[in-house]
């Protein structure tokens, strides 16, 4: 009876509410008919847990309801009980997490070192943030040996000079680089050849050579854009003999997508003006002035196992020495396959082109090139190299490859004949310095390559390559070596300890040389021969990195001491050893 009633109270208190409910519902929205008006409505969001809430213990919910009955506590009487236990997890200890302190990084250092030889080096350069998308750099530098080589006559100390300036701009749309940049190399023509020279003509012989290279150049590259690239260079050569050249370099890109492949158009152009005070065998001031203008078509595409880009390249010469040949057209072919795992990508390189020689080039290659050569342009119909590369392991990469090149008018370099009417004192004129003879050449070879990448941005690089020479006119190719190596490499031994080395072997070589008569002109000197021998060439560098701002290292070249002879009649200095240091630091403006 008594539950009866309790149900009935229960279903009278529930249809009491529901009414309740109903009559204020259609109460309401007549009033709103009547009289609209802005109410203030709080609303209560339900729970949404978050990830800060995942460790918090939740609370008990709490109904304020008298119906409610409420739970009885339970208490427990836990009796200790003492148990022995020889268990002891090996992998469930927590461990003391040491983190690795990050080292500060420093827009600016000063290094300087001294060695034997009186060598001084002196380097500083500087970075300074214009926003977070441009920048501006600096470098000073000087690296000079000031004193001469041992058992030579003539004063041979040299030093290199460097200043550069550049602005450098990256945003999601461009990026550029600007640059000024000067360098001047110091040395001498200190190798005479002579066997009748009077030693006390050395005394009137000054054998200074200094080569000034100054360069202005900007480098565009677009994103996203028809235009994808733009380099344009400005050079200006000069040296102690009044010798002087300009040349400009423009280079630039356009592409745009056809029917799923890419276009690029490569317009370029290139020239340059030169003057020697004196030719070598006339004697008389020379000039020269020649360029080219070229145009390459390329179709590419990436987006498969099989990559390639195919065209051509069309180059018109300009100005002096393009008599008898002006355009001449060059292939481009280049096809990769990539493996799913990429541990076999054979590959094919097919090109051409036409090379503009000039002083400033033969200079870099060999700094003792005489100042009145003769300067030709030189055409390659065809360069053909069939490879492949493999990833043989995580960071490890081998590549090795044949190839075959016909090159038309090679320049070679071989030794001036002895001037015995130089009456002037020209240091150049005693069968010291280099001409340029041009010949056609070609090379069959094959290169081949071992990388590996390592962490903390360290590498070892090992390559290898032999050529068999084939040449028309000259008997043997001068100054080029059959066999090269080259090791190096720059890895972390220990915490703040790094060792940075470089190998190469040149093997045996061929230099031309002329007949020295008394009263004989230079011209006419019959074309000698010798045989260099082949040489290490070894440079190793250590740093120890002392803290965050300071550093010290031990520079070490020619550490096998050979007296190498890279250039006939030119010895080289023993072993070299530089002790320095570096200090990081903040410039701030």
């Amino acid at each position: 009876m008594i539950i009866n009633m309790k149900m009935n109270y229960n279903i009278f208190l529930i249809f009491f509410l529901y009414f309740n409910v109903i009559q204020n519902t259609f109460s309401q929205v007549k009033s709103e008919k009547e009289n609209i008006s802005i109410q203030q409505v709080t609303i209560i969001k339900s729970y949404s847990p978050s990830l800060s809430n995942i460790f918090k213990i939740p609370e008990t919910v709490k109904f304020l309801d008298s119906l409610f009955m409420k739970k009885k506590k339970i208490e427990y009487s836990v009796l200790p009980i003492p148990i022995l236990s020889t268990f002891k997890p090996s992998k469930g200890e927590p461990q003391i997490l040491n983190p690795e302190k990050v080292l500060l990084k420093y827009n600016s250092f000063f290094r300087a070192g001294f060695g034997n030889f009186n060598h001084m080096l002196i380097d500083y350069t500087s970075e300074i943030k214009l926003g977070r998308i441009q920048s501006i750099n600096w470098l000073i530098k000087y690296d000079g040996l000031l004193k001469k080589i041992p058992n030579t006559v003539l004063s041979n100390s040299n030093s290199n000079s460097i200043f550069n300036i550049s602005h450098s701009y990256h945003s999601n749309s461009l990026s550029s680089l600007s640059q000024i940049n000067f360098h001047q190399l110091q040395q001498s023509f200190y190798g005479i050849r002579s066997n009748f020279l009077d030693p006390l003509i050395f005394e009137f012989i000054d054998p200074r050579q200094n080569l000034n290279y100054l360069s202005v150049g900007t480098r565009w590259n677009w994103f996203n854009s028809f235009t994808r690239s733009l380099d344009f260079k400005i050079f200006l050569t000069s040296d102690s003999y009044q010798s002087n050249e300009f040349e400009i370099d423009l280079k630039s890109k356009f592409q745009f997508s056809f029917i799923g492949f890419m276009v690029s158009l490569s317009p370029s152009f290139n020239h340059f003006s030169n003057e020697f005070a004196s030719d070598y065998y006339s004697g008389s001031p020379s000039s020269l002035s020649s360029g080219k203008v070229g145009l390459g078509l390329n179709v590419s595409s990436s987006q498969k196992k099989i990559k390639f880009k195919i065209g051509a390249k069309s180059v018109y010469g300009l100005s002096d020495g393009f008599n008898e040949k002006q355009l001449y057209f060059f292939p481009y072919i280049d096809v990769l396959y990539n493996s799913s795992k990429r541990n076999f990508s054979p590959f094919i390189n097919i090109k051409g082109d036409l090379i503009l020689n000039n002083f400033r080039k033969f200079t870099h290659e060999n700094q003792f090139t005489a100042p009145g050569i003769k300067i030709q342009s030189n055409e390659v119909p065809v360069e053909i190299r069939l490879g492949s590369k493999s990833l043989i392991a995580k960071g490890w990469e081998f590549i090795i490859n044949g190839y075959y090149q016909i090159n038309k008018n090679h320049p070679f370099y071989g030794n001036f004949g002895f001037d015995s009417t130089n009456l002037n004192f020209t240091s150049y004129r005693y069968g010291n310095s280099f001409e340029i003879i041009y010949d056609e050449i070609k090379i069959i070879g094959f290169e081949t390559s071992i990388k590996a990448n390592f962490k903390n941005s360290g590498f070892v690089n090992l390559n290898a390559s032999y050529n068999e020479l084939k040449t028309n006119n000259i008997d043997k190719p001068w100054n080029l070596p059959k066999l090269k190596l080259n090791f190096s490499g720059h890895i972390k031994i220990k915490s703040r300890l790094y060792a940075q080395w470089q190998l190469n072997y040149l093997g045996r070589r061929v230099n031309a040389y002329r007949a020295e008569f008394l009263l004989q002109d230079p011209i006419n000197a019959s074309i000698l021969s010798e045989e260099l021998k082949p040489f290490i060439y070894s440079n190793f560098k250590i740093t120890y990195e002392i803290n965050d701002k300071w550093n010290f290292f031990v520079d070490g070249e020619n550490v096998f001491n050979q007296n190498y002879l890279e250039w006939s009649n030119y010895n080289s200095y023993g072993s070299q050893y530089l002790i320095g240091f570096q200090y990081n630091f903040d410039f701030n403006l």
